[in-house]
């Protein structure tokens, strides 16, 4: 049987075509052999594309662990009918993927194909390689402040405990001093 969701989410079981056991293998060995070399080449063809769109359209994509995740939680009861504009959760991602989310339409209502934006693995990955850039700078300035505050702190809480050795230091209320979870 093959397992999966359609395209408003809900889930599916059909059985394995006729054409397709061949794949599937004897015994546990050969299963896993064989399951890993189809996963691995389905990938391949879903990046590259099929013979007729091959180096043209770049494939359908291999969908991202977010992408993934949240496609995954749309098939849950509890997001049925969760909403995405005028769209169910479960149709807004799966044109999020295939990049008709954003894409431009013509007078007729076709979608226009050079505005396609699809928001696969490639995507996740430029999205995650940007934030990473400017997460850089705001961690940097984080610490910094932290550093810049416990430095003051700690020099607060010495004169004011009048600390004169570092043996004196276990007198130090450090709940004053610490740079997170504290109102002072």
């Amino acid at each position: 049987m093959s397992y999966g969701t359609d395209l408003s989410g809900s889930f599916k079981i059909v059985p394995v075509p006729e054409k397709s056991r061949v794949f599937i293998g004897k015994d546990v060995p050969d299963k896993i052999l064989k399951a890993t070399m189809v996963w691995f080449f389905h990938l391949v063809s879903d990046i590259a594309g099929s013979r007729s769109t091959a180096g043209i359209s770049g494939g359908t994509g291999i969908p991202g662990p977010i992408l993934s995740i949240a496609k995954e939680l749309s098939a849950l009861p509890l997001f049925k009918n969760v909403k995405v504009g005028d769209n169910s959760l479960s149709v807004f991602l799966s044109k999020l993927f295939n990049g008709t989310l954003f894409a431009k339409h013509d007078e007729n209502g076709k979608i226009l194909k050079d505005t396609i934006i699809k928001f696969d693995l490639r995507g996740e990955l430029g999205a995650a390689i940007e934030l990473g850039k400017q997460a850089i700078p705001v961690i940097a300035n984080e610490c910094i402040v932290r550093a810049f505050y416990f430095i003051r702190r700690f020099a607060i809480e010495i004169k004011e405990c009048r600390i004169s050795s570092i043996k004196e230091l276990s007198v130090i209320d450090w709940n004053k001093v610490k740079p997170y979870k504290n109102p002072l």
